[in-house]
């Protein structure tokens, strides 16, 4: 009788704590996921803004491929400028490479009119342009008052995928010390 009793409770208590973990990883993730998010939107934003009000003030293409190429190595993203119809003007890479992807694809009508309406984030495509999901921030790019394209930074949502790993694998290691 106890030890049918003392498995009962056991099962009980196993099954309640196994819940309780999964439901607080899966908030952990949520969260993690959120402030990544945030943060990496907040970071491509000021870059795209700083990008588009320097164009605003003197669109030199020459110098901005190195301010381009200078701002994509300092935060680990492609930023690109493209004109009004998609087509790529300048990008991080043309310093070095002058047949990058970048120069290869044109960008969306759609999303060059959300970049032209205003800042904008999403995680996709870019409407077929990248292979993979990819994290994109876009803001329009003004010129005399008018817009003439768009600036946008764009990272892959494999860095994300990698960061929410990561934070999956801290908790599952503090799950197995308090567990043990």
């Amino acid at each position: 009788m106890r030890k049918s009793l003392f498995r009962k409770y056991f099962m009980l208590t196993s099954i309640i704590l196994i819940v309780s973990f999964t439901i607080l990883g899966g908030i952990i993730m949520v969260f993690a996921d959120g402030f990544w998010r945030s943060e990496k939107g907040k970071l491509l934003g000021q870059n795209v803004h700083y990008v588009s009000a320097l164009m605003s003030e003197s669109p030199s293409y020459a110098f901005m491929g190195q301010m381009l190429n200078l701002i994509g190595n300092v935060v680990d993203a492609d930023v690109f400028i493209a004109d009004s119809t998609g087509a790529t003007i300048v990008c991080n890479h043309s310093l070095y490479d002058a047949n990058c992807y970048h120069q290869q694809n044109t960008v969306p009508a759609a999303v060059m009119k959300k970049a032209g309406a205003g800042d904008f984030t999403e995680l996709g495509t870019m409407g077929g342009m990248f292979q993979n999901s990819t994290y994109i921030v876009g803001t329009p790019l003004f010129i005399d008052g008018k817009v003439v394209g768009g600036v946008f930074a764009t990272v892959p949502a494999a860095d994300l995928w990698e960061y929410l790993g990561k934070i999956l694998r801290m908790f599952l290691v503090a799950v197995l010390v308090v567990g043990v």
